[in-house]
């Protein structure tokens, strides 16, 4: 190596060593530091301040100021050589001119390094407060858009509990007024009234269908319906026993529906025969159930659209069902009733004995057929028009019966004198006993008389 190489070797050697063993380097005047040189002097400058960066400008600048300053001297002012205007016979004034010249840099880049670096923190300032208030615009947005979301859910929420309401209030006070009208109808109102029921319902429900199926002659016809204008009422049997999806779905759900008919696989056969001849789109029927015994069902159907039943709908039908079983108990009671009732009349009338019912004061309250006949009288409303007094041969034998009948509450074959419609005497014997109000007073007499012939 040459003496100059060697030099800038030594020159650089602190840097040359800080290159790492294994870097293969050839250290001439041209290569030997010039890369690990560049890489010193970025990574030097790179971390310096901004401030110091602003300086040591500044410096450089005021540095070739007074160079500048110097050509211009040595071109313009003096005549001197290069070294003297620059070295060694610098004028006097010139020294100051320079040296003040070089403190204006270095003092204008100090208050530059100030500024700019008090710029700089402005600006760093101004952009984290804007980073902030972008985060923070940002968790507002968020914490805005849960809180519509939110509040987007309560008001559907709110919306559907509130239609749920009015639906229910709506079907209360259905189910209130009819129910204060069951109260006192008529028995021969009552299959009119079910009718009613049913198009009221079936119009609160939105359904073009509403009946009643009952059982007869082993089938179940079609007793109560309303259908909507548009709609043709067929006549339907339902027989349960080839209706096999049915009765199925009654048993272990206590309802059958189907939403939509088409739906109904081709192997019920019975089933797509009887609802798969008409525009029929979906139909539900709830059994009328009066205690363990079932009395029939309660249809509803739809042709404009499918219906799927919700459980709170089903609720519902049940109610309604139960209204109708209700009212159907009264008539079946008031028929049980009215057909006792027909027994006892008949019983009353065809029996051979003489029957009637009397008050304490003579008037007759009922009479069958065999007294009629025994007093000669045409008929039971000629006989109750007639005072039992007058009936006696003697009068006064009246009042001793009474008398006698209230102090013992039962009399057996007390023997009389009665007048016929003819005047003719009849002798009788008359069993009678003292029926009683709920407060104890003697409110009617019940008695059997027989003809005996007096030898």
């Amino acid at each position: 190596m040459s003496g100059e190489t060697k030099a800038n070797v030594r020159v650089f050697d602190d840097v040359a060593t800080s290159v790492p063993d294994n870097t293969n380097y050839d250290y001439t005047l041209d290569n030997s530091f010039k890369l690990p040189f560049q890489e010193y002097l970025n990574s030097y400058f790179q971390n310096l301040g901004f401030e110091t960066k602003v300086i040591l400008a500044s410096i450089v600048l005021g540095f070739l100021a007074t160079i500048f300053d110097g050509f211009i001297d040595y071109y313009f002012f003096y005549d001197l050589s290069f070294s003297e205007i620059f070295f060694t016979d610098i004028p006097a004034n010139e020294v100051y001119n320079r040296a003040l010249l070089f403190i204006t840099f270095t003092l204008f880049g100090f208050i530059s390094s100030k500024v700019l670096t008090g710029y700089k923190n402005a600006e760093t300032s101004l952009k984290q407060m804007n980073e902030d208030l972008e985060a923070r615009v940002m968790r507002r947005t968020e914490k805005l858009i849960k809180a519509n979301n939110k509040f987007q859910v309560e008001a559907v929420e709110k919306s559907r509990i509130e239609k749920a309401l009015r639906y229910r209030i709506e079907f209360i006070d259905i189910i209130t007024r009819f129910s204060t009208r069951l109260i006192n109808i008529q028995l021969n109102e009552i299959d009119n009234a079910i009718n009613e029921l049913l198009e009221k319902i079936a119009v609160f429900e939105k359904v073009e269908r509403a009946y009643t199926i009952f059982e007869e002659d082993y089938l179940f016809r079609i007793k109560h319906s309303w259908a909507d204008g548009d709609i043709v009422e067929n006549e339907r049997l339902f027989d349960f026993r080839e209706l096999k999806l049915i009765t199925d779905s009654l048993a272990n759900k206590g309802y059958f529906q189907v939403e939509n008919i088409e739906e109904i696989s081709e192997t019920h056969v019975a089933e797509r025969k009887l609802f798969g001849d008409s525009e029929l789109k979906s139909v539900i029927i709830v059994p009328l159930r009066l205690g363990d015994d079932i009395l029939g069902y309660i249809g509803f159907e739809t042709y404009k659209k499918p219906r799927y039943w919700s459980e709170s709908s089903i609720n519902i039908l049940g109610l309604v069902s139960q209204m109708i079983v209700n009212v159907l108990k009264r008539k079946m009671d008031s028929d049980t009733i009215k057909e006792t009732e027909d027994r006892y009349r008949k019983l009353f009338d065809e029996v051979p004995v003489g029957l009637y019912r009397t008050t304490p004061e003579g008037k007759i309250l009922d009479a069958n057929k065999a007294i009629v006949r025994l007093l000669g009288y045409s008929s039971k409303e000629e006989l109750v028009s007639e005072s039992v007094t007058h009936l006696y041969n003697v009068e006064s034998e009246r009042e001793k019966f009474i008398k006698n009948l209230i102090d013992n509450e039962v009399i057996y074959n007390y023997h009389v004198s009665l007048k016929r419609k003819d005047g003719n005497l009849i002798e009788v014997l008359d069993t009678s006993r003292v029926v009683k109000d709920d407060s104890g007073n003697v409110h009617s007499f019940e008695g059997n008389m027989r003809k005996v012939e007096v030898k």
